[in-house]
């Protein structure tokens, strides 16, 4: 079985040209034209929680973690910058911190990861009984 993070789904189409728009789609005069390139990707709940928990310029806050539309924002945004190598090495990152088998390098809490952990059950659906890192 092939990891989640390294199955990326062919592009199924090119989307709609538009103008003034950042690279999220968030109106801005000062942007040039971009089109909307539809990537699926498959990720594991170590993925995700990698991805929200040690991608630089996501920043999830306790407080954060029950506005299930900014954890989705969040992971979007940190799919951007991360390539699959990058996703799986934060999952395992994740998964060591989570269950305490390492201390992160960054002062990540296993107790902070477990609470965000549940609110990516909750979003997302996966749970970390969900196959191997």
């Amino acid at each position: 079985m092939m990891p989640a993070s390294e199955t990326i789904a062919p592009l199924a189409a090119v989307g709609q040209l538009r103008s003034q728009v950042t690279m999220h789609g968030d109106y801005d005069p000062n942007q040039p034209d971009r089109v909307e390139i539809p990537v699926s990707v498959h990720l594991s709940f170590w993925d995700i929680l990698g991805v929200l928990s040690y991608t630089s310029g996501v920043c999830v806050a306790y407080d954060e973690m029950d506005d299930d539309d900014y954890l989705r924002r969040s992971v979007q945004f940190g799919l951007i910058g991360a390539g699959a190598s990058t996703i799986k090495i934060q999952g395992l990152l994740a998964w060591r911190t989570y269950y305490g088998k390492t201390p992160s390098s960054d002062g990540t809490s296993p107790e902070f990861l477990r609470r965000l952990g549940t609110a990516v059950t909750r979003t997302f659906g996966v749970t970390p009984k969900g196959g191997a890192v």
